[in-house]
């Protein structure tokens, strides 16, 4: 609890000013005492910020997600600090939040905790208003810069999906509650067929052109919960949690269907796709790289089959383990 002598100051010059350069964003302020969280709230929605106040830690906890660009916190709480507070509210965001620590004490022992503690700067509640809002900016063109390198880390540059280090989050958190619940969750992955010759005959800029094209048609044919990834080269993968073999089946025939069309009218004329099938459910439980060998064995097994169709992967539990064979074309 702090006295009202160390609340944050509005000064409405500082207000106006800061407004002209601060780009908004969602702030958590965690601060037990009411009067400073009303206080601070005023002056960050005056410079058109989205603001959460959490009074508690425990509050604090439930309003934390990976809306919140920068977190302002309170050193000095009841039951829990703000240092000891920050990295349980960091673990309910997937990216890095910065955090600006506030205080009413002038003291380099409690910097130093603070900081120790992951904080990224460090104000005194009695700074004017203008000062709070430059800190913040800072924080949110931390903030943005962070989820742009996160987000260049797991997105394919060339077709605009997941990559292949998306994926293998994506599949072991996906299969490992599918394996864990019995939730059923399908996998499919799409080849296209004869890409070299592509290549070969109109360039590689053409193929590039046709990977995109298999990209941008794997995102619009799929539901918001699916996730699709280029696997490498020519090659994409569609995660399908709650989705039977059945109805992955159906999925691939329609996007490879959605593929043949929309290629048709392309200046490379017509490109097919060979899709492999393999899905989990409570019968059949696949550990995730059991899964996506089942899925790869279904797609040699659709190349060897000549190409342009869709296979599903039906063998039994002791043969999911087998080594799928060199696929060409």
């Amino acid at each position: 609890m702090t006295s009202s002598s160390s609340r944050v100051r509005l000064v409405a010059d500082g207000d106006r000013r800061a407004r002209s350069w601060t780009e908004p964003g969602t702030v958590l302020v965690v601060e037990d005492d009411r009067l400073s969280a009303r206080l601070t709230r005023r002056l960050l929605e005056a410079l058109d910020h989205r603001v959460r106040v959490a009074h508690t830690p425990g509050s604090a906890l439930e309003q934390m997600n990976d809306e919140v660009d920068v977190i302002l916190l309170d050193v000095e709480m009841p039951d829990l600090d703000g240092p000891r507070l920050l990295p349980l509210l960091r673990g309910r965001s997937r990216s890095f939040v910065p955090c600006v620590f506030l205080t009413g004490r002038d003291d380099d022992d409690v910097r130093l905790r603070c900081m120790d503690a992951g904080g990224d700067d460090f104000l005194s509640k009695s700074t004017r208003s203008v000062e709070l809002g430059i800190r913040i900016s800072s924080m949110l063109r931390i903030r943005r810069l962070t989820r742009e390198l996160e987000r260049r880390a797991h997105v394919d540059p060339l077709s605009g999906v997941g990559n292949r280090n998306a994926l293998e989050i994506a599949l072991d958190e996906r299969a490992s509650e599918a394996l864990r619940y019995g939730r059923p969750l399908a996998i499919l992955i799409a080849d296209i067929d004869f890409f070299k010759r592509v290549n070969d005959q109109r360039g590689h800029a053409a193929g590039d052109e046709v990977i995109r094209l298999l990209g941008d048609t794997l995102q619009s044919g799929t539901r918001d919960a699916d996730r699709v990834f280029r696997y490498g080269g020519e090659e994409f993968v569609v995660l399908a949690p709650e989705t039977g073999a059945e109805g992955a089946r159906l999925l691939a025939e329609r996007l490879a269907i959605a593929f043949r069309e929309v290629t048709s009218s392309s200046p490379f004329g017509r490109q097919t796709v060979s899709i492999g099938v393999a899905a989990a459910s409570l019968e059949r439980r696949f550990t995730p790289r059991e899964l996506l060998a089942a899925a790869d064995r279904a797609l040699y097994v659709a190349k060897a089959n000549g190409r342009d169709c869709v296979i599903v992967d039906e063998d039994r539990r002791e043969r999911r383990t087998e080594p799928a064979p060199a696929r060409v074309g």
